[in-house]
């Protein structure tokens, strides 16, 4: 019987190849589209009790999706490379689909408040060294914006201000449960974050698991395990590019960068948002 079939495939080759092709890519990418509807689910999709990493952009949400990746299916860090990370928690910015894995899902983005972000870690870092590291950002892909711009041209950020996007969530239109943590907190006491993340969570990771974590989630040690496989999983930083998008992580660098003028200008502009979080 499958000989027969393959002499018909053949002969129907012979007569019509052009008709013949066609007809058998759309047998092929109709059955990938039923494979992804099995093994994927859309990125606009998801349960009650899924979690989502939010913050402004650069402010440690990358650093805290390896984190969760790690404490979530209790992974020592220096095993997580960020492709692998990507997988775990997905980056709703950049993915159209993605795959569960348990009976939760955490998701990583940059979003304004939404009615299904029921339950949220947002991110918060010193708007300042944010914009800052923004802008060193921005150039790595060939943008030449100046720091002034990261407060006063929109084309600059996504998806808003620093001021603005932290004003949104604490305000917290749609009454999300949310844990704000502070990424200097991360960087001075990664432990006490980390526990304070498990109780919201409602997981159990042993201390020597947080130490591990901690010690292979380290920038210097990102930045070596992105060069070692080979990027980030994004066409836009590969390679050495994507040892480059982990930047410095320290603590008030944008008084190297930003004048006092320019200091002045952006803490008139988020003074509110600067006092609720305790940035001088």
């Amino acid at each position: 019987m499958k000989f027969i079939n393959n002499i018909k495939q053949l002969l129907k080759f012979c007569i019509d190849k052009e008709s013949f092709i066609k007809t058998e890519v759309k047998k092929r990418q109709n059955q990938k589209l039923n494979l992804d509807k099995e093994l994927f689910v859309s990125t606009n999709k998801f349960d009650e009790n899924d979690i989502f990493i939010i913050g402004f952009p650069k402010s440690g949400n990358t650093w805290m999706q390896t984190l969760m990746s790690c404490l979530l299916y209790g992974i020592d860090a220096k095993y997580m490379s960020d492709r692998l990370a990507q997988e775990i928690v997905p980056d709703i910015q950049s993915r159209t689909l993605y795959k569960r894995f348990g009976s939760f899902n955490f998701f990583k983005t940059h979003d304004l408040p939404k009615p299904e972000y029921k339950k949220v870690i947002y991110i918060i870092r010193d708007g300042r060294d944010a914009i800052t590291s923004y802008m060193h950002f921005k150039s790595k892909l060939g943008f030449s914006y100046t720091i002034r711009d990261f407060f006063t041209d929109r084309n600059a950020v996504f998806p808003t201000f620093w001021h603005e996007h932290v004003k949104s969530w604490i305000e917290n239109p749609y009454n999300s449960e949310i844990l704000f943590v502070k990424y200097e907190d991360l960087i001075k006491c990664p432990k006490d974050v980390l526990k304070e993340i498990m109780k919201f969570v409602d997981i159990n990771r042993s201390d020597d698991l947080l130490n591990k974590i901690i010690d292979g989630s380290s920038i210097d040690s990102m930045r070596k395990r992105v060069l070692e496989t080979g990027g980030m999983g994004n066409k836009n930083w590969i390679g050495k590019k994507g040892a480059d998008f982990f930047r410095k992580g320290v603590i008030g660098d944008y008084k190297n960068f930003m004048t006092e003028e320019e200091i002045n200008s952006f803490n008139e502009l988020s003074y509110n948002e600067l006092k609720h979080f305790g940035y001088n």
